[in-house]
């Protein structure tokens, strides 16, 4: 049953589609991810044969510029494309999708020397996988729900022609195995944080950056998230991104489908979910027939499959408007879709679970899997508290 209508892309997305679709079903699928999940070293938990074959098939690359050999994709097509990643792994596509937006990051806000030479070796190393490092302790959905009070603890200050950043943050996805970091940090004490937050591209062997620790997760356990120390660390001025004070405010322009990507891959979690219980429903028989012969559970996939449907369909709205409406972009559909989206992975991975009886809660089932893993998009890439006090915000102007 194929959940998504391959009318709406365009020739050169289905044929991507259908190549990313290939790569999961030989290249992810086929793994024992709960084998993966419960390694004891963290490092080992992220099967790099799976990311090395996808940097040999241009995934990695996919939001470079076209000019320093990636594929410069619109927003519609990132949409598209970490849903599908995610149906194989949700961890792996969030991998992707943080190096996709944080090569956009640097695309569009780096000068021209130090994004010649980021893209040289960014571009050859399928391990070249980046991280963004926004939350602290006292500043996770901060971020998102902007006040004018809010300043980030980590900070930047100038010493001759370098910058010397101190702070700490945690919960950064990537952040154990990322090579190149892109760092925010407060460099004007006296204003909030829109307007006094700069972007650093922070090489991961520099001197005074230590990774400190690794969270452990029920969510999300194939990627990475981690703790990072910031003592006295020195980068030139020519590592900072974009103009002094305004990388956050930047940032939040150049990635104006950051949300959007974010419910496209919870979503593809929720339909790997309902595929999995769709097929055990055909075949688990009780009371004389297979269970999704019984209208009650025959109900409850239609159900599921409408908001699956809904839910893209919102999505790709917004990954259209960001394409087609430049600078004149209403936030508030970004905001809208990643909320949307990810209620409707907890409710699909739910119900797709309670398919399997018993059984659905055994470690060796992957259905309890991909619930745990929609569970983290409660608060992933911000709080669907917060996404709603921006919708909120945006219906009172």
């Amino acid at each position: 049953m194929d959940l998504v209508p391959s009318f709406e892309l365009t020739e050169t997305q289905q044929q991507l589609r259908g190549e990313i679709q290939r790569f999961v079903d030989n290249e992810i699928k086929p793994l024992d991810l709960n084998e993966y999940e419960w390694q004891d070293d963290p490092h080992e938990r992220t099967p790099w044969d799976v990311v090395d074959a996808a940097g040999e098939m241009g995934l990695k690359n996919l939001a470079a510029p076209v000019e320093y050999g990636g594929m410069g994709a619109s927003a519609l097509t990132l949409t598209m494309a970490v849903e599908e990643i995610a149906v194989g792994d949700l961890g792996l596509a969030v991998l992707f999708d943080q190096t996709w937006k944080i090569s956009r990051i640097i695309a569009e806000m780096a000068d021209d020397d130090l994004r010649e030479r980021f893209f040289e070796d960014f571009i050859d190393d399928p391990r070249h996988i980046l991280a963004v490092t926004f939350t602290e302790p006292a500043n996770g959905t901060n971020y998102i729900v902007d006040y004018e009070g809010m300043q980030f603890n980590t900070t930047a200050e100038k010493d001759g022609d370098e910058w010397v950043i101190n702070g700490h943050k945690h919960y950064i996805s990537n952040g154990a195995d990322a090579k190149t970091y892109v760092v925010f940090a407060q460099t004007d004490p006296n204003a909030p944080a829109k307007d006094g937050t700069t972007a650093f591209l922070v090489p991961h062997d520099t001197e005074g950056f230590e990774v400190t620790h690794i969270h452990e997760k029920i969510s999300q356990r194939i990627v990475n998230n981690a703790t990072l120390e910031f003592n006295d660390v020195r980068v030139p001025e020519a590592h900072v991104l974009g103009e002094v004070d305004r990388g956050k405010t930047r940032t939040g322009e150049v990635l104006k489908e950051s949300h959007i990507e974010a419910g496209a891959s919870v979503l593809g979690v929720a339909r790997r979910a309902f595929e999995d219980a769709w097929e055990y429903a055909h075949q688990r028989t009780q009371g004389g027939k297979p269970i999704v012969e019984h209208q009650v559970i025959g109900h409850d996939f239609a159900q599921m499959a409408t908001e699956i449907q809904a839910a893209r369909s919102l999505l790709w709205t917004a990954a259209r408007a960001v394409d087609e409406q430049g600078e004149g972009y209403d936030h508030e559909y970004g905001h809208m879709a990643k909320v949307f989206a990810a209620d409707t992975a907890v409710d699909v991975t739910e119900r797709a679970l309670t398919k399997f009886g018993g059984s659905g809660i055994m470690l060796e089932t992957p259905i309890q899997k991909y619930h745990r893993d929609a569970l983290s998009f409660q608060h992933s890439d911000g709080t669907q508290e917060g996404h709603r006090e921006n919708i909120l915000a945006h219906m009172s102007t």
